[in-house]
């Protein structure tokens, strides 16, 4: 039965779904196996386990799933529209007997993990009974209703209004609305007809026929009120939906639950698997079929689809690296195929430039990009990484294998891109000025920061403004003090940051900014109080949000672009470009090649 469950998924995007029957394979087993041989192992323990269940479904089971699925694509995604869903489908290089060939395996996957999971499934007498009410109400009783709602007209706020005033105009929409509601109801007490009353003061949307409650969404209070009336009498008026509901109770339904209970008994028998009820199953699963699968350290062995290796077992069944990279091709490889042919391409280019690499400089690719990544997400720690790959079902052999593949493959495509770089006027004067400053003068500056204290303990919130409006006051007097003893007294404006600054990432350097100062990146009031200085001046206090900084221009040093222009270049030319950059050109490169 194993075999005829695995029959549904038959090897046929290699030979007719447009995926490459030599190298993909390989390929996508080498860079993506580790990530999905969780998922691999999980379809493989659904199948011993419903093959051993006799719980095999039909070939007509599985592709009225499978229509079932269109349908909801083309409805949710589509409007309906199944030409639509189609021309999305060729965008993805598909049609309709290709989706359902890559499809296949999980809605297979999908039909045996409900079946699994509902032979398994125990249904509690709470649970029947919340579902009894969800289906008929609190105690199985429904509230079938008439309904008119007076909305609220919401104001016009004219300009220039406070908060408080625009609260106040809406409060008071908000009562002229309930009166007219009070007018309705007694009208109706007097003898008017509730359907006449609707039409001359209702908003039109509510339902003409009677309908029951629980149909919308009500808020609990008026569930209330509405239980509590008898047939033919109306309630208050009731604040929902943007208005004053008046309801009339028609009648009240009551459906026993011994009724309905074989019904409910059925319904709640045959519903899908929930999430915990799918993660149970896999627990169980798991822990019955002991897997132990593992892809080998180093290389594979090429040409995977064909190879007897044994990789593990599941289930005390001997798993091939075949049957995984199969599976791996047929249901993951898709996605995957256009970043293979963008690989392909690269490496052609690059063999065309005579471009090799030593199995040095991919190794030293490889560490320079794990420097980056632990660096950028773990703070150099490499034993939290190596523990987020374990968590990932990931090996470090797996990533070296994947790493040593996408080194390459970035250094192939460097060779290339670095053959047809061309450096614009534009980026030219931009690495001018990054690195001699706007218009090539370079300030080196340093500056002393004077942050105010904490506010004391105790302090009253009636007396936090007067408090901060003296201490920074003080600032200000202690800024133009310091100022003064380096203008006027000699001292030296290093020595004063050191013992003055709260700045901690440049008092111990007396104060300096790192690298060159581009009045682009700082505030209004700080570009203009540097850009003013001539070197040795020292700035008034500047005024900051977090307290007062004084500013000295140490030197500035002018750069004619004319005099560096072909170092930059240079240096433009050579310089490693981003991911981004390398991902964008590599692309553009594959693009190229389709036309």
């Amino acid at each position: 039965m194993l075999e005829l469950l695995l029959s549904f998924a038959p090897t046929l995007l290699l030979q007719g779904a447009s995926l490459p029957n030599e190298g993909f394979s390989d390929w996508l087993l080498a860079t993506r196996g580790e990530v999905y041989q969780t998922e691999f192992i999980r379809h493989r323990l659904v199948l011993h386990a419903a093959s051993a269940e006799e719980l095999t479904p039909s070939p007509a089971e599985v592709e009225e799933a499978l229509d079932a699925e269109i349908s909801r694509r083309v409805e949710n995604a589509h409007l309906g529209d199944r030409a639509a869903w189609l021309d999305e489908l060729k965008r993805l290089g598909l049609d309709e007997e290709r989706w359902r060939t890559e499809q296949r395996p999980k809605t297979l996957s999908s039909i045996l993990v409900n079946s699994l999971a509902q032979a398994r499934r125990v249904i509690t007498e709470t649970e029947l009974i919340e579902a009894w009410e969800e289906r008929y109400g609190p105690n199985g009783e429904q509230t079938v209703v008439r309904w008119i709602q007076v909305k609220i007209e919401p104001p016009t706020p004219p300009p220039g209004i406070t908060r408080e005033e625009e609260r106040a105009l809406r409060d008071a929409a908000r009562e002229v609305a309930r009166e007219r509601a009070v007018e309705v109801m007694e009208a109706w007490r007097a003898g008017a007809e509730f359907d006449a009353l609707r039409g001359a003061s209702g908003s039109g949307e509510e339902p003409q026929a009677p309908f029951r409650l629980n149909e919308l969404t009500w808020p609990e209070l008026v569930r209330r009120e509405v239980a509590r009336l008898q047939p033919a009498e109306i309630s208050e008026p009731q604040a929902a939906r943007g208005g004053w509901s008046i309801f009339q109770l028609v009648e009240k339904e009551r459906t026993p639950l011994e009724g309905v209970r074989e019904e409910l008994l059925a319904h709640l028998a045959a519903r899908p698997a929930n999430s915990a009820e799918a993660d149970a199953l896999f627990s169980e699963l798991l822990e019955r079929g002991a897997p132990a699968v593992a892809l080998p350290p180093g290389e594979l062995p090429s040409n995977a689809n064909e190879s007897d290796l044994p990789i593990g077992h599941i289930a005390g069944e001997a798993v091939s690296l075949s049957s995984f990279s199969r599976w791996l091709t047929e249901t993951q490889g898709r996605p995957h195929l256009e970043s293979y042919k963008q690989a392909q391409l690269v490496r052609r280019m690059a063999a065309a430039l005579d471009a090799e690499f030593t199995a040095e400089e991919v190794s030293a690719r490889m560490d320079s990009d794990l420097a980056d990544r632990l660096s950028l997400f773990y703070e150099g720690d490499r034993v939290r990484w190596l523990e987020d790959l374990r968590m990932d079902g990931r090996t470090f052999a797996g990533w070296q294998r994947e790493a040593n593949i996408r080194a390459r493959h970035d250094l192939c495509a460097e060779a290339i891109l670095m053959t047809r770089r061309v450096i614009t006027e534009e980026e030219l004067r931009a690495e001018w000025e990054r690195v001699f400053g706007p218009g090539g003068e370079a300030r080196t500056v340093r500056w002393i920061f004077l942050r105010p204290p904490a506010p004391p303990e105790g302090l009253e919130v009636s007396e936090f403004e007067t408090w901060l409006s003296e201490t920074l006051m003080a600032l200000e007097r202690e800024a133009m003090e310091l100022r003064e003893r380096v203008v006027e007294s000699g001292e030296d404006f290093g020595t004063l940051a050191k013992r003055r600054s709260s700045d901690p990432e440049t008092r111990d350097a007396g104060g300096l900014l790192p690298g060159v100062f581009d009045p682009r990146v700082y505030s209004t009031p700080i570009a203009a109080a540097v850009t003013a200085l001539k070197s040795g001046e020292v700035s008034q206090p500047v005024r900051l949000s977090g307290g007062f900084g004084l500013y000295q221009v140490i030197k500035i040093k002018r750069t004619p672009l004319e005099e560096v222009q072909e170092q930059l270049r240079a240096d433009l030319m050579s310089r490693r470009p981003s991911a981004v950059e390398l991902a964008g050109f590599v692309n553009q490169l594959y693009e190229e090649s389709k036309r």
